[in-house]
């Protein structure tokens, strides 16, 4: 399909759990392209579940360039960007702004212990008050 030369567009991308997904719709929201490229889950221990942030930025670059490419459209085109991400991922970074180790993700279990204790010590409404 061809599109008039000022025709702007709109970029959904979704970083999810195992994958990144990102699509470009026309301003009325038709879908014009989309692409989808997977990261690794490290499990360095049972019970956790640890993901690399270098990862995320490596296939989130791949695929917007991806999606670029299978649309056509130059990126100035884009009049928005909405961005998705899992869960509770805290990225910690050094004085250079480089990741210090990998990410803690959102079903790794390292935390149980502390979960049941703060679960048998105080009230939900005691917990959603702090």
């Amino acid at each position: 399909m061809v599109y008039m030369r000022d025709e702007r567009f709109l970029m959904g991308i979704d970083l999810g759990t195992t994958t990144c997904k990102v699509a470009i719709f026309t301003i009325e929201g038709e879908l014009i392209a989309i692409a989808g490229k997977e990261y690794p889950t490290y499990y360095p221990r049972p019970g956790w579940a640890e993901q690399d942030s270098w990862d995320w930025w490596s296939v989130t670059v791949g695929t917007i360039r991806e999606v670029l490419g299978k649309s056509k459209i130059n990126p100035d085109d884009i009049a928005g960007i909405s961005v998705s991400s899992h869960r509770e991922a805290v990225v910690l970074l050094d004085e250079n702004d480089r990741p210090l180790d990998r990410v803690i993700i959102w079903f790794d279990k390292r935390s149980l212990p502390q979960t049941e204790w703060i679960k048998k010590n105080f009230d939900n409404w005691e917990i959603c008050s702090l």
